[in-house]
């Protein structure tokens, strides 16, 4: 029985490192649809919220401020 500690340690094979890869790549990819959803929602969410009849409905700020907006 071997006293190196490295021996019952395995190398990284191609096979591996091209399985990680593909793993990485996939991860990125979905991060990055990810990112540009949010990014669609922020400026729909602008946008919606440009319409007094959206931003009424949806924000609850004025009822908590006591005025209502004219």
């Amino acid at each position: 029985m071997p006293n190196d500690r490295n021996t019952y340690r395995s190398t990284p094979q191609p096979s591996d490192k091209k399985r990680m890869r593909d793993i990485a790549d996939a991860v990125s990819s979905k991060l990055a649809k990810l990112a540009i959803l949010l990014l669609i929602a922020v400026v729909l969410s602008q946008i919606a919220l440009q319409n007094d009849g959206i931003r009424r409905w949806i924000s609850d700020v004025d009822r908590w401020e006591g005025t209502a907006p004219d």
